[in-house]
């Protein structure tokens, strides 16, 4: 009688003990799904509100650049203050704080330009990117951009690309196009920062990115500029860089912009081009203009 009544109690403990985990196992599993739906709830509130943060910081950047006379005056911290820009603001490329936002501007003017397409510049190019056989991807934009089906010896035409309408024999309609042209897409997110779709037929050195100014004037004169932009913007204190050898040049009508706004949960990245017309105020967004949505690494 007892022997029984011990294992009924052994058999209640292991029922307890199971209901028990089932219990736990349906606790964790439905803490997870609320854990889960809180993060996207707070994902797509931060996407929202960076997106909303972006507009807002485009638009503020955009009245402040061109209705002041900015662009008619070299870029100092005392045209900045003048102007009510941030301290740090620049056209060379150097990231700088706007309302809380990460800005990013450069004048077309110091890029490689899609449009006019000069080679002996692109070749600069891809050898400061250490490119391997940079001439695949030069004859390839020049089969691109050329009105005939002559392949030229490393080049492209539509027997390599095998789609409709590839390469479209003319000048790219939009920057990204050149994405497709063949080898390019391996490079891209190197080349992309360092090309603006409309360009210069020189390169202006005083406003080009940091990265692309060796292969354009040397390492001696790159150092010059690039000292001379830290004391501008407040990164250094040696008066001596400003003798160093400046044209007066001033920025262009056509700006390079990303902005991005970083939050918690996620970002929102844009990139677009200002453009504003001969002898008027009046601005537009035109070329590579692309928005972009990550999470963000501060979760």
């Amino acid at each position: 009688m007892r022997k029984g009544f011990v294992s009924q109690r052994g058999v209640a403990l292991l029922l307890v003990l199971l209901l028990t985990a089932v219990f736990s196992v349906v606790i964790t599993l439905y803490q997870y799904k609320n854990k889960q739906m809180l993060e996207k709830a707070a994902m797509a509130k931060d996407y929202l509100t960076a997106r909303a943060k972006l507009e807002s910081v485009k638009e503020e950047l955009t009245f402040r650049v061109f209705t002041s006379g900015l662009l008619s005056q070299q870029i100092t911290p005392q045209v900045n203050e003048q102007f009510k820009l941030p301290k740090r603001f620049n056209v060379w490329g150097t990231p700088f704080d706007f309302d809380g936002a990460t800005v990013r501007i450069v004048d077309s003017s110091g890029l490689v330009g899609a449009i006019p397409f000069d080679r002996g510049t692109w070749h600069l190019l891809l050898n400061k990117l250490l490119i391997e056989q940079p001439e695949i991807i030069l004859d390839s934009l020049e089969d691109w951009y050329d009105d005939d089906e002559f392949v030229r010896l490393n080049g492209a035409e539509r027997s390599f690309y095998r789609r409709q309408g590839l390469p479209t024999n003319d000048l790219p309609q939009t920057l990204f196009e050149l994405n497709q042209v063949r080898q390019m897409s391996e490079h891209w997110d190197k080349i992309r920062p360092l090309v603006s779709y409309i360009g210069a037929s020189i390169i202006n050195p005083e406003y080009a990115p940091e990265e692309l100014l060796p292969a354009l004037v040397g390492d001696f004169r790159a150092g010059q500029i690039i000292q001379r932009r830290k004391f501008l913007l407040g990164d250094s204190e040696d008066v001596l860089s400003l003798t160093a050898e400046s044209n007066e040049v001033y920025p262009s009508n056509r700006l390079s912009v990303q902005i991005e706004v970083v939050l918690d949960h996620a970002s929102f990245r844009q990139s677009f081009t200002l453009v504003r017309a001969n002898e008027a105020r009046r601005t537009s967004y035109v070329g590579d203009k692309m928005p972009g949505f990550t999470l963000s690494e501060n979760k």
